[in-house]
């Protein structure tokens, strides 16, 4: 049976489920196993049939391995830095591929009951949004002054929550062109600084397509990292 949200938006269950062939790219450490094999098994209740892994940046061993600078005065940790990091590999990747819509996901993604039928809507009228660089797919601290841009979506002006989104190949060049690992800060922090500066145009659904697992179930791997600033060079 069909959920009516609040605002009277139908949700469609996951048994409605027809293929989205859009370029999936979900973020998982090599270590994490357990968490790639978790994330397979929701996959195929989703919909989704074009992804694939892509090894992060390790914080505790791989920051050796790229040049980067932090944001002045900027207190992060090892795991916010590979954060980052991953997300940056990505859209270099979208770029040098010519890939023109892709949905990144983070691996303790979660899928709603109306993920499959609304991104199938997205992507399929993605022309009413050609004009937006990022669409982030949960509403994770979308806040009041946030502007009504249809039925569906907000016109957002801070990204909290980088764990679903999707970006364009305009999207991807626009924040490459910041060079953006040399201004390192936390990474929904640095995409709500480049929307302020309208260096980037976002949006947002009303309503999670997707969410996070429970902290208290699925630790955070970025939380509690070491601080990059007390580590020995």
């Amino acid at each position: 049976q069909d959920i009516l949200y609040k605002n009277s938006t139908i949700f469609k269950p996951l048994y409605n489920i027809s293929p989205l062939s859009i370029p999936t790219f979900i973020i998982n450490m090599k270590r994490s196993i357990d968490r790639r094999e978790h994330i397979i098994k929701k996959i195929k209740d989703s919909g989704l049939n074009n992804f694939k892994f892509v090894n992060a940046v390790d914080g505790k061993t791989d920051l050796c391995n790229y040049k980067f600078k932090l944001q002045h005065n900027n207190d992060i940790n090892i795991g916010e830095i590979g954060c980052f990091l991953s997300h940056s590999n990505i859209w270099k990747y979208i770029i040098d591929n010519n890939i023109e819509y892709a949905l990144v996901l983070e691996d303790d993604a979660v899928f709603h009951s109306c993920f499959n039928f609304y991104i199938n809507y997205i992507m399929q009228n993605i022309h009413l949004y050609e004009s937006y660089d990022l669409i982030k797919i949960n509403n994770f601290k979308n806040i009041d002054n946030d502007i009504c841009l249809d039925d569906m979506m907000l016109k957002v002006g801070h990204i909290y929550n980088t764990s679903s989104y999707i970006i364009s190949k305009n999207g991807a060049k626009k924040i490459s062109e910041l060079k953006p690992n040399d201004n390192i800060i936390p990474i929904d922090d640095y995409l709500s600084q480049i929307t302020q500066r309208n260096s980037i145009s976002a949006i947002a659904t009303k309503f999670n397509l997707c969410n996070q697992e429970l902290r208290s179930e699925y630790p955070s791997t970025i939380m509690g990292s070491k601080q990059y600033n007390n580590l020995e060079s």
